[in-house]
C-alpha cells in the first residue's frame, strides 16, 4: 500500500478512488478478523495469542486512518493528482 500512493498521479480520479476504497473494504475486514480473533482470545484467557493479534490490529487501524485521509483529499479535490508534486520532492537521507 505504500507504493500506492506514488501510483495516484497516473490515474484517472475515478479509477484511483475506486482502488483506494477497495483497498480500505479489504484492511476493514482484515480489521473485523483480528478483532474478532482477539476477543476470542480473551473470552478463552489466551494472553499470548492476545497479544500476538493485538500488533497488527494496531497497526491496520493506522493504515486505515491514512488510507482515509487519503480519500477523503481525492473527495474534495475532484480531479487528477498533480505529479509534478513528486518532480520537486527533494529526497534526503535520514540524519541520526
Amino acid at each position: 500500500m505504500d507504493l500506492a500512493i506514488y501510483l495516484l498521479p497516473f490515474l484517472a480520479h475515478k479509477e484511483a478512488t475506486a482502488a483506494l476504497e477497495t483497498c480500505l473494504s479489504n484492511l476493514k475486514s482484515r480489521r473485523n478478523f483480528l478483532e474478532e480473533r482477539c476477543k476470542w482470545c480473551k473470552t478463552q484467557e489466551l494472553q499470548l495469542p492476545l497479544l500476538a493479534f493485538e500488533r497488527p490490529l494496531r497497526l491496520l487501524e493506522v493504515e486505515i486512518a491514512w488510507l482515509r485521509e487519503v480519500l477523503s483529499e481525492l473527495r474534495k479535490n475532484k480531479k487528477e493528482f498533480n505529479i509534478e508534486g513528486w518532480r520537486k520532492y527533494e529526497y534526503r537521507e535520514p540524519t541520526g
